[in-house]
């Protein structure tokens, strides 16, 4: 005798709610979320958002779209049976859930119905169907029904699209009526900004992005190319640390207009406090679309494309900070004899196939700068330069440095500019050698960073480990702090890349070989 396997649609539905990070009594916002994303996935460029109430107190919510639509067999094999998607990662932009979207509104209230119209470009007529709860068997039934003339004159006008209408009891009526504006601007910012060619209007109105005050001159864009995909940074320095969510307060990873999640920012002691609560950025990278993973609100602890794309992104964000001032003003003391031998030992051990998923610099091998060519193509100005290192990359020794924009009228520096007269070249110029520096920040509890802007490892003399181990008269044990402080580092800086995915154990048992690695060595 066989017995047929129960498929318990409800615990379904929860477990895709309680997939998606966030608070219980903000749970009804998935609704509007993953319509709005279903929409994105269809190509759409105009979601139309429709709040209405009701005599009874109760109200109705519904989205449409000018997206691809579905065709009868997706609506009937897909759509009408929960986690099942007809997306492809391939095919289609995929930041929507599978196979729920506005439908999980059949959850949150057990009388309400689901109605969805569509027509795909293969198609003359739109299909419509009404979902609902039976009652009597406790199951979710589906059966095709009449579309509204409204529905029906939108697609002609559209030719393709889908439109949800849900109807809401009381309670999510007030919750969408008053929470609907927050949840766009929150989800879906870099639509409002107009980075996307997609607009959302509600209830005819076009909603505006959020309402940010950036301190003057403290924004910066650009675009670069990531694994051959393209990246879009967007960072900004507000006047209130209060206009976001402490949550968002770091690298804000979106994807096709969608936010995805939020990456806190490692400082490295470097930033400013005055700004280090009013850092907003926006990392519109699409290409990590086939990296999320099933909630798509994260991505595969493995995936290169965003461990690249995230130090990609901190690399130019400290960068542009430095620009700006909003990084603390550092001198770099003298390094010792010690720090010396040790960058010379790390650079080797560094760049060995046991230790080179430790090393922070691989991620950046090269930059590209410009030189004056007479037969060069670009044109640019000589400015004037000066130089902000006076050590080679990796050694303790006096060198040449890296020529900047400074004061110094003897050494021009070429910079690209369409408006100037000389040719310039742009070439590629390789970025080796690790450097040990120090710095004195008594209140600053960490011993040691990495800093990936100046290719370097910092040492905090003011740490008050360094302080008792440069008093005592044992060289070993001096040795032993830095190398210690040195290690937890690289350590800490590695816990997220793709060979350790923040398994401690292995970081753990690599932290201790590298240490042993040299002080055998010193």
């Amino acid at each position: 005798m066989t017995y047929d396997v129960e498929f318990d649609t409800e615990g379904t539905m929860r477990n895709f709610i309680d997939s998606y990070e966030m608070a219980e009594e903000d749970e009804p916002a998935i609704i509007l979320i993953e319509a709005i994303a279903n929409s994105v996935d269809a190509h759409a460029t105009e979601v139309q958002i429709w709040l209405r109430q009701k005599q009874d107190g109760r109200g109705v919510l519904k989205i449409s779209d000018n997206g691809d639509g579905m065709t009868e067999k997706i609506l009937k094999e897909n759509y009408h049976r929960f986690s099942v998607s007809s997306k492809e990662k391939s095919e289609g932009h995929g930041i929507g859930f599978a196979g729920v979207g506005a439908k999980l509104a059949l959850y949150f209230d057990k009388d309400t119905k689901v109605r969805t119209t569509t027509k795909s470009a293969t198609r003359e007529q739109a299909l419509c169907t009404l979902m609902g709860w039976n009652k009597a068997s406790g199951k979710l039934e589906w059966d095709y029904a009449r579309e509204y003339n409204a529905d029906k004159e939108f697609l002609i006008n559209k030719k393709h699209g889908t439109i949800y209408e849900v109807d809401l009891n009381k309670t999510l009526w007030k919750f969408f009526q008053s929470n609907h504006p927050n949840i766009i601007k929150k989800w879906y910012n870099s639509l409002l900004l107009g980075h996307y060619n997609i607009d959302i209007t509600v209830n005819g109105q076009k909603i505006g992005p959020r309402q940010i005050k950036i301190q003057a001159g403290m924004s910066f864009s650009k675009q670069i190319k990531v694994s051959g995909e393209d990246v879009k940074f967007h960072f900004y320095i507000l006047e209130n640390g209060k206009d976001f969510d402490n949550e968002e307060k770091g690298m804000n990873f979106i994807v096709y207009g969608k936010y995805i999640k939020t990456d806190k920012i490692n400082w490295g002691g470097r930033i400013k406090p005055e700004y280090e609560d009013k850092i907003y950025t926006l990392i519109e990278a699409d290409g990590l679309a086939t990296e999320l993973v099933f909630n798509k609100q994260n991505f595969h602890n493995h995936a290169k494309k965003y461990i690249e794309t995230k130090k990609k992104c901190e690399t130019e964000l400290n960068i542009w900070l430095n620009s700006v001032g909003a990084l603390r003003e550092t001198m770099d003391l003298a390094p010792t004899r010690r720090m010396r031998e040790l960058s010379n030992l790390l650079n080797v051990l560094l760049n060995n196939k046991d230790f080179k998923d430790f090393n922070p610099f691989l991620r950046r091998l090269s930059s590209l700068t410009l030189f004056e060519d007479p037969n060069g193509t670009k044109t640019g100005e000589l400015v004037n330069g000066s130089q902000i290192s006076t050590g080679t990359e990796g050694s303790g020794g006096e060198g040449g440095g890296t020529d900047v924009l400074g004061d110094d009228e003897n050494n021009k520096v070429p910079v690209l500019d369409n408006r100037g007269d000389t040719s310039i070249e742009e070439h590629k110029r390789n970025r080796k050698g690790i450097v040990i520096r120090s710095e004195n920040e008594e209140n600053n509890n960490r011993e040691a960073w990495v800093d990936i802007a100046r290719n370097a490892i910092i040492i905090n003399e003011g740490h008050r480990f360094y302080k008792v181990a440069k008093e005592s008269n044992n060289s070993n044990v001096k040795t032993m702090q830095l190398v210690k402080a040195i290690v937890d580092a690289l350590a800490y800086d590695a816990a997220d890349k793709p060979e350790f995915a923040n398994n401690y154990i292995e970081i753990s048992d690599k932290k201790l070989s590298l240490i042993t690695a040299l002080m055998n060595k010193t």
